[in-house]
């Protein structure tokens, strides 16, 4: 891995080779390098087309078909965090589609005409803003900006305080017993989400 801090694991069961890690800063690298080295361990000269998708990781898979090495903690955690990134948004994207399909403005402040009830809604009152907070560790987390999950704080404290409250007032006098059926039953941020 030289001076990157990545390292990649290798281990082969009969004709089949398995690979874990990545072992170059790049993003190409990162996507790239893992099948690559797998492919190299596996076929070994047969796999020498490879080396033109990432060019610049030729020396890693010299490295793989020699050497077995542990994976990464820091790789782990920066992929762990993508995935949180991913599902956060996936939960965005449904909220929204929740939204348009009952012809109800997204934005706090404006006039709600239906009470969404389905997942994620069911799982959690507020889940665009719990989305949004998932999203931004993990991006932070991903990428190593963590300026970025600094500059989130304010977002966690002001909402919960004051945006969060301020909409159930409001949802509270739009639905009335139907709202706070829908708050006996559902938390206002989950900790369960799937």
């Amino acid at each position: 891995g030289g001076g990157s801090g990545g390292v990649l694991r290798f281990w082969q069961s009969g004709k089949r080779a398995y690979a874990v890690g990545v072992c170059h800063p790049g993003w190409l690298a990162r996507f790239g390098v893992l099948a690559g080295a797998a492919a190299t361990y596996a076929l070994g000269e047969r796999a020498r087309f490879l080396h033109l998708l990432v060019p610049r990781c030729e020396h890693v898979y010299q490295h793989a078909a020699t050497t077995r090495t542990c994976v990464s903690v820091h790789t782990l955690v920066r992929a762990a965090a993508c995935c949180v990134a991913l599902y956060a948004v996936s939960v965005g994207a449904r909220s929204k589609r929740l939204f348009a399909d009952a012809n109800t403005p997204v934005w706090p402040g404006t006039e709600a005409r239906a009470l969404i009830t389905a997942w994620p809604y069911s799982r959690a009152r507020h889940p665009m803003y719990v989305a949004f907070a998932f999203f931004v560790t993990g991006v932070a987390v991903a990428v190593d900006a963590w300026p970025l999950l600094a500059a989130a704080v304010p977002y966690g404290v002001l909402v919960p305080i004051v945006t969060v409250p301020r909409e159930e007032r409001y949802l509270h006098r739009r639905f009335g017993r139907a709202y706070a059926d829908y708050c006996r039953r559902v938390p206002r941020y989950a900790c369960e989400w799937w």
